[in-house]
């Protein structure tokens, strides 16, 4: 009796896997198309992409193309990918952890925590929040950032938070500026220099403590560009990357790296509620959380997201980030626990590809 219950236990088991297998097959080859058929990808320019499907108790990881152009190597699960403006995310949640332990408060005015050397009354009753959801007047990047440029390709390297102070107590608000959304870079900086500040600690030791020590992400951090794990993508002119950008202090708003492991776990986080994200229910009247953005009247500002919001019962939270040789996307559907990461090694953009997927698991899961 119990000989049988343990023969029909492993056939059960090698059919489930069989079914498993046969399942991630077609997923495969339903991605591919998409790639080639919908997204029309031209391997000449996009050489590789990497797919992590995202459910609250899986992660699927398809690769596709190559490394390099002329290469037959492939992208993998452990390839490190720089971020770019996905960096933006990591250093929001790192601001969320930081308030849970008292030490800042989002409705609090970002002057507050960054010190009376920044004096621009202008700007004195912006928030932190504010500075999170991108509703400050501030261009995508400091006015004077071109100042400190000495060489071609490296605009951050020598700019630093003296020239920083300069660009924010002599900044003049816009005449036209609504205390609207306007997305930019500058607003993490300012972000990255009151953690520090608050904290003692640089950005470095603040996202290996929080990321890795905390929530397990071990590959989320900073690497040395000529690190082998880091890929080097191709530019818009189709030519290997090769200038190694010095972000300085910008590293936090656009120099953060991961595998697609890690960042797919990190949304993981969220579905299974270990993690806040916008909800639906607050995108109402008077909630000064989220806001509208002037990407399309759909798409909404909320705290570490992007949210788009159709007449659909299924609402999307994604970010799109780019490097100098690198695309990364990555969103999820909280109604339908699915989400997805997308790395691909080029400038050159996917054509959809991001949302084409999405809508093909919503349907299909």
């Amino acid at each position: 009796m119990y000989l049988l219950r343990f023969i029909l236990i492993l056939l059960i088991l090698n059919l489930s896997q069989d079914v498993s297998s046969q399942s991630k097959k077609d997923l495969q080859a339903d991605l591919q198309r998409l790639i080639l058929k919908e997204a029309r990808i031209d391997k000449k320019k996009v050489p590789g992409i990497l797919i992590s499907v995202i459910t609250k108790d899986s992660i699927q990881v398809f690769s596709f193309g190559s490394r390099y152009i002329d290469s037959l190597e492939k992208l993998s699960d452990k390839s490190i990918f720089e971020l770019g403006d996905v960096s933006k995310m990591l250093l929001t949640y790192l601001c969320l952890e930081i308030e849970k332990k008292g030490i800042i408060s989002l409705d609090s005015t970002m002057v507050k925590y960054l010190g009376p050397e920044f004096n621009n009354p202008a700007l004195a009753n912006i928030t932190v929040l504010d500075y999170l959801i991108y509703k400050t007047p501030f261009p995508r990047l400091p006015k004077n950032i071109g100042e400190t440029q000495l060489i071609v390709n490296q605009p951050y390297q020598h700019y630093d938070k003296q020239k920083l102070l300069e660009f924010y107590n002599g900044f003049i608000i816009p005449e036209k500026y609504k205390n609207e959304y306007l997305y930019n870079h500058t607003n993490f900086v300012f972000v990255q220099l009151m953690l520090e500040k608050l904290t003692n600690k640089t950005i470095e030791q603040l996202i290996e403590t929080y990321y890795k020590n905390t929530l397990n992400l071990n590959s989320i951090g900073f690497y040395s560009f000529n690190s082998d794990k880091v890929i080097k993508g191709y530019s818009l002119s189709k030519k290997l990357n090769t200038a190694n950008i010095q972000y300085g202090i910008f590293n936090g708003t656009l120099g953060i790296c991961s595998n697609i492991i890690d960042l797919s776990k990190f949304i993981q986080l969220l579905m299974n509620g270990k993690l806040p994200f916008p909800k639906k229910e607050s995108m109402v009247s008077g909630n000064n959380q989220i806001i509208p953005t002037k990407l399309s009247k759909e798409t909404y500002s909320g705290i570490g997201w992007h949210i788009i919001n159709t007449n659909n019962k299924n609402y999307t939270l994604a970010n799109i980030g780019a490097s100098n040789g690198s695309r990364t996307f990555c969103g999820f559907i909280p109604d339908k626990n699915i989400g997805i990461v997308i790395f691909s090694n080029s400038q050159i953009g996917i054509n959809g590809l991001d949302f084409m997927v999405l809508d093909y698991l919503n349907a299909k899961l």
